[in-house]
């Protein structure tokens, strides 16, 4: 076994000790009989350690997600008329280009609720080729890493604000 994955087994399993397994407490003699006779192999042993260094992940994870602020968002919505600074490809326009409030509205009330029906009854503009493309991904949730939901970016800036755009938009295709 090469030097870097003892020392990453090591860190996980100190990980665990410290953080995982003590932190069960009381409720570990109780769980201690749900797993008898289950590490009585290596094999099993090996499962039943990387289930408890699964679940000290998740519950690590647990903490920290709620010790998370809310996102935040800008102003866009409520200061900009017409929602003109939001997002409303594919809504029902008019004839000026304007999305029409009540297409924009059904929109909002269906990422607010997340099911598929409330994404359906979004009235798309007429002759759309095309439906929103898999409006429901969202929801989806990840067994391995960072839940997406559980990040957190710098409001983008305001339409109306005199702040410059990031400088990351200055250098792309610079390298």
């Amino acid at each position: 076994m090469r030097e870097v994955d003892q020392v990453r087994r090591g860190m996980l399993k100190a990980g665990v000790a410290v953080g995982g397994i003590g932190a069960v407490g009381a409720g570990s003699s109780a769980r201690a009989s749900e797993f008898a006779g289950v590490a009585s192999t290596a094999a099993g042993q090996r499962a039943l350690d990387v289930y408890l260094m699964r679940e000290a992940a998740a519950r690590n994870h647990l903490l920290e997600a709620f010790s998370q602020p809310p996102q935040l968002g800008n102003t866009d919505e409520a200061s900009v008329l017409n929602y003109a600074a939001s997002y409303t490809k594919g809504l029902q326009h008019n004839s000026i280009g304007e999305v029409d409030p009540v297409a924009y509205r059904t929109y909002l009330a269906a990422v607010r609720t997340g099911t598929m029906a409330a994404f359906e009854a979004i009235p798309l503009a007429s002759g759309a080729q095309v439906k929103l493309a898999n409006p429901m991904a969202a929801y989806c949730m990840e067994l391995h890493g960072t839940d997406s939901a559980a990040t957190r970016i710098r409001p983008a800036p305001e339409f109306l604000s005199r702040r410059p755009p990031p400088r990351w938009s200055k250098s792309i295709g610079r390298r």
